[in-house]
Parts: structure tokens; sequence; C-alpha cells
């Protein structure tokens, strides 16, 4: 695949082994080309990702996995991730949320959650992504 190029550490052509994965993150987003970018970052970081394309879709996700995720990756405003009912709210309270906002001013954090969450301004650099899920995972981890 051409992402190996950019994440050689996960190229096993080039005689590289990939970490162990640490922790778990679902990373949900409609556009499968972002989910693709999005998991090769998370990935060549050394975590185990999975991928749904709305909130229907990771719930049935975790429940495959048969247990809970240690983040969830999502952009602000998917529809079924807040509310009743939604996803955010069938999460485990440990877990930790990270969510993509388009646009400027637009960082509030639902009100309706008792998850540690964060907000991160799309587009972003790799390493920002990177350095964000880290904290996160780590915070989970004190």
């Amino acid at each position: 695949m051409a992402w190996r190029s950019f994440w050689p550490a996960f190229d096993r052509s080039r005689g590289g082994r990939p970490t162990a994965p640490r922790q778990t993150v679902l990373v949900v987003q409609r556009e499968e080309a972002v989910r693709w970018l999005i998991r090769g970052i998370l990935e060549s970081d050394g975590h185990a990702v999975v991928e749904a394309g709305d909130a229907l879709e990771a719930l049935a996700t975790i429940r495959s996995l048969g247990r809970p995720v240690d983040l969830v990756l999502s952009d602000l405003i998917e529809p079924g991730l807040t509310g009743p009912g939604g996803l955010m709210g069938r999460l485990a309270p440990t877990t930790r949320v990270l969510l993509l906002s388009l646009f400027a001013g637009e960082e509030e954090i639902p009100q309706d959650s008792t998850h540690a969450m964060a907000v991160l301004q799309n587009p972003f650099r790799p390493d920002a992504l990177g350095n964000k899920v880290r904290e996160l995972l780590e915070e989970r981890q004190k």
C-alpha cells in the first residue's frame, strides 16, 4: 500500500516489525479516505485501530469486540454520538473521546457526557493527532 512509504515502521517488506498495540482506538468517520489517513497515523504510533462509518456501526463494532475501546475518535457533529441512547452514553465511563472539529469556534464539548473529552481542530498535522491521542490515553491510565 502507498501509506507504507509514509509510515515505514509498519512496512514489513523493509524488515520493520510493528510494536504491540498499546491501546485500541475506534475511529468513527463517514469518509473512508479520512478513516484510512487517521488509521495510518494511529497504527504508526503503535495503536490498534478499529473503524466505523457512523455511530450505529460504531456500536456494532464495540459489541463485536466484546470489550470497551480505550478511545473513540469522531467528528464533533456525528449524528448519534451524543444525546439519549447515543454512542457516548453507551461507552464505559473510562473511555476517552477525541472529537474533530472542522470550524473554528466549534470547540464546545457536548455537555451531556461524563466522558473525558478533547477537541482537535481539523485539518490537523499527524503529530498533533498522535500527541492528543497519547495525552488522552495517558490520562486514562492515571
